[in-house]
């Protein structure tokens, strides 16, 4: 995003010779290319062609800058979205349908985060769950093992016990 300090910029056609507007002090151009408006056409490509007339001093503001400023005022940030929407929507570069405001990569990552801490709260009580459950049945199999092996040695006994006894019967 460009500031103009001194000097002046005239706005003009892909041609280079038609001229749309003269910037002078005071002016920005640039803006729409860094804001991120939801619904532009363009994405973030520039929408216009600027060249200086003579001698221009310019201020150069960054896209993290620009975005740094516009969160500690969220107004001025309301403001400058609802301009370059306007602009958009004068040259029929806005899809009318598209939400107000897109999330910065800040906010996305904000987000991301909050589902990321909730996922792994969510984890790590199935994983303790998993882990009560298992415990659980480990105890349940060993004593359903142990039941059988009496209940083997039983059937032994009791298989042993009716051969002697059959067998003092035939003598």
């Amino acid at each position: 995003m460009y500031i103009v300090k001194r000097g002046k910029l005239q706005v003009v056609g892909d041609d280079g010779q038609k001229v749309f507007a003269t910037l002078q002090e005071g002016a920005v151009f640039g803006e729409l290319s860094i804001l991120n408006i939801a619904g532009s056409k363009n994405g973030n490509r520039r929408t216009a062609n600027v060249r200086s007339v003579g001698y221009t001093d310019l201020f150069v503001l960054n896209k993290n800058d620009l975005w740094n400023a516009l969160r500690e005022y969220p107004d001025a940030r309301k403001l400058l979205l609802a301009k370059g929407r306007e602009l958009l929507k004068k040259d029929n570069l806005l899809d009318e349908n598209a939400p107000e405001e897109q999330q910065t990569v800040e906010e996305l990552a904000e987000q991301l985060n909050s589902s990321v801490k909730v996922l792994q709260t969510r984890m790590a009580r199935l994983i303790a769950e998993h882990t009560s459950t298992e415990t659980k049945l480990n105890s349940r199999i060993e004593f359903l093992e142990k039941q059988l092996h009496r209940y083997k040695a039983m059937t032994r006994k009791h298989k042993s016990l009716q051969l002697q006894s059959m067998s003092q019967d035939e003598g």
